[in-house]
């Protein structure tokens, strides 16, 4: 059997599962482990089963101790014993590892370029437990086709009134989506913050690049508020904040 680790937000989730996905098609049993994300709520909760109806065995509170031990919750996050362990053991010893930790297999990097070939050869017969974001095409580079099918956004109803009228809105123009970040990137020395040269030289490039056309332009982000008073270059334009 096969266990994958599912937190963070969406496109992380999306990651996670792709990955795991592979061990399923080679006809091994999966669960996912969701405990933690549903504990924490990191963005809006596990999505997989809400946005793409993905329906798969979670493992229990009990299995979850049998594989990693102890938790120590801290700050929103978790530490493990097992996975503590490991981290201690492998900077005193190298890569040896206690029997208990065998099955454990984490991925610490966390941009696409580190890709590890070995996540994906593990016998069917070891049981194994992964943890990590999985943030490369290449973990399913050959399952593409199921990967597409998996990840299809189901259609916007017309009784989801508020989204279905903003669908409309968007279709019915010549539409620029911007995307902004900023509320746990701000409290994350890990990851950059755009500043503002960003977004007006982008919206500078699509301007340039669609001078002829009437474009209007929906602002999504986690902090519309700043959006609003903050992007100065879209106040001539035709714009819709997405709340």
């Amino acid at each position: 059997m096969k266990i994958i680790n599912i937190n963070s937000g969406l496109g992380n989730q999306m990651f996670q599962y792709a990955f795991i996905l592979n061990y399923k098609i080679k006809g091994e049993k999966i669960k996912l482990d969701i405990i933690q994300e549903e504990k924490v709520k990191c963005h809006n909760g596990y999505e997989l089963s809400r946005i793409f109806s993905i329906k798969e065995d979670l493992i229990s509170k009990k299995e979850r101790t049998r594989l990693l031990g102890i938790v120590f919750p801290y700050k929103g996050a978790e530490f493990h014993f097992y996975r503590l362990l490991r981290k201690i053991t492998k900077t005193l010893f190298g890569d040896k590892k206690f029997k208990s930790q065998k099955y454990i297999h984490e991925d610490e990097t966390l941009y696409e370029y580190n890709f590890n070939k070995k996540y994906l050869e593990i016998d069917k017969n070891i049981d194994s437990y992964f943890y990590g974001f999985f943030q490369s095409y290449r973990y399913f580079e050959d399952i593409k086709e199921e990967v597409n099918k998996i990840y299809t956004f189901q259609d916007i109803e017309e009784y989801d009134q508020k989204n279905f009228e903003i669908l409309k809105k968007i279709r019915a123009n010549e539409s620029v989506s911007i995307h902004i970040r900023r509320n746990d990137y701000l409290a994350n020395d890990l990851f950059k913050v755009l500043d503002i040269n960003y977004y007006e030289d982008a919206f500078n490039f699509i301007k340039d690049k669609l001078e002829n056309k009437e474009l209007s332009f929906f602002v999504f982000s986690d902090d519309i508020s700043w959006c609003k008073e903050n992007l100065d270059f879209l106040k001539k334009e035709k714009v819709f904040y997405i709340d």
